[in-house]
């Protein structure tokens, strides 16, 4: 019955969406000490992120480019991966198809830079240092559209207070966002 299967459908992605609430709670919930800091080399931690991600960014069209680096960050790998996957996943979310992610690791004299530049519709300004807040949407009819917790850069911000890190959102001209996080070296 196409009825019966039209909410099989409708309750099973609910319940993705919950569990996907629950464990962004969770995730925000949580102290998050950070255990002892290991070198993490970024590059492969973004591959790996991008090969995690490549199924919705191929359905896009969307390629990922990341820029090959020996840099790496002290910090502990499984919450970085989750920054990475969050702010990646945004950028492939948000991007229009046929479009491409670009993600540029700069070492600096005492520090360094991770840009993921994507060319979606951009953040205004006025959203800014808003959209690090637990449940801010920029656009909350979009938004539900795309589904998501509204925690996602929450988290994000929260790990990287926690890694002594700072991120912040510029306009990607002609159009998009670029998120850059500065990791201390």
């Amino acid at each position: 019955d196409p009825e019966i299967l039209g909410m099989t459908t409708a309750m099973s992605q609910q319940l993705d969406r919950l569990s996907q609430l629950i464990e962004d709670l969770l995730w925000f919930s949580k102290d998050l000490p950070l255990e002892k800091r290991i070198p993490v080399p970024l590059y492969p931690l973004l591959c790996d992120v991008a090969e995690e991600l490549s199924v919705m960014a191929d359905e896009k069209g969307i390629t990922i480019h990341i820029t090959k680096t020996d840099s790496f960050v002290l910090g502990q790998d499984n919450l970085l991966e989750r920054v990475f996957y969050n702010l990646l996943e945004n950028a492939v979310k948000y991007s229009p198809s046929q479009t491409q992610v670009v993600v540029t690791v700069r070492p600096m004299r005492d520090s360094v830079s991770v840009q993921i530049a994507d060319q979606g519709e951009g953040i205004p300004e006025s959203c800014r240092e808003s959209v690090f807040e637990p449940f801010f949407r920029v656009d909350k009819s979009r938004r539900r559209a795309i589904g998501g917790s509204g925690l996602g850069l929450a988290v994000c911000k929260k790990i990287l207070d926690r890694h002594h890190a700072r991120i912040s959102i510029m306009p990607n001209h002609p159009s998009g966002s670029i998120f850059e996080i500065v990791f201390p070296s």
